[in-house]
């Protein structure tokens, strides 16, 4: 409780909220306690997601829906594990990285950053018409949007993680709609030698 843990349970009774302690390295009962106290966070360590996942059908014998954001850390996350993890908890890892003395975080990935935003990317690049004025502007609203799904749960909101995740992808849907109605200025923006193969020394 005085390592990274500890620090991490404090943001949860901030919120006036409950943090269920587990009195012993027992995978079975910290399975058992997440539904039973609907548990929305909590901090694993790779090790024990790994002997977690080591059990057979574990989503089919675990209600995992209260489930927000499993916080991975303190150890390297083997790449397949982490998919296996996305398949069995949902779409809500998060990696950490730092230490306690930093304090406990540097910088972190998301659950939406775990998957290719492609999308988000080309939108971006839509949007910009190749302006580095508007590529700055674009990455601060997705990356508004992005950071909107931590400020909803700081304010306590109840709202879906489903429905947080897909925030940056409705923004880019929304985002992609508007701007493609002037499709004849993001033609003249663009530079001329756009799809033009390069050849060195031409």
């Amino acid at each position: 409780m005085t390592q990274t843990a500890g620090l991490l349970s404090l943001p949860c009774t901030a919120r006036g909220g409950t943090v269920v302690v587990i009195t012993r390295p027992d995978p079975a009962l910290l399975l058992s306690a997440i539904p039973v106290h609907r548990v929305t966070e909590c901090f694993l360590p790779p090790t024990l997601i790994c002997r977690l996942l080591d059990i057979p059908d574990l989503n089919l014998q675990v209600d995992f829906s209260s489930l927000k954001y499993v916080l991975y850390g303190a150890a390297p996350m083997s790449l397949e594990k982490l998919k296996q993890a996305i398949e069995v908890f949902g779409p809500v890892m998060m990696g950490g990285y730092g230490q306690t003395e930093a304090p406990t975080s540097i910088s972190f990935l998301t659950p939406g950053e775990h998957f290719v935003a492609g999308e988000i990317a080309l939108a971006l690049v839509v949007f910009a018409t190749w302006k580095p004025w508007r590529v700055l502007a674009g990455a601060y609203l997705f990356g508004g949007v992005t950071l909107a799904q931590f400020q909803a749960q700081a304010l306590g909101l109840e709202l879906p993680s489903q429905f947080l995740s897909m925030l940056p992808y409705l923004a880019t849907i929304l985002v992609l709609a508007a701007i493609s109605r002037d499709a004849t200025t993001i033609r003249l923006n663009a530079p001329a030698s756009l799809g033009t193969p390069f050849h060195a020394g031409t």
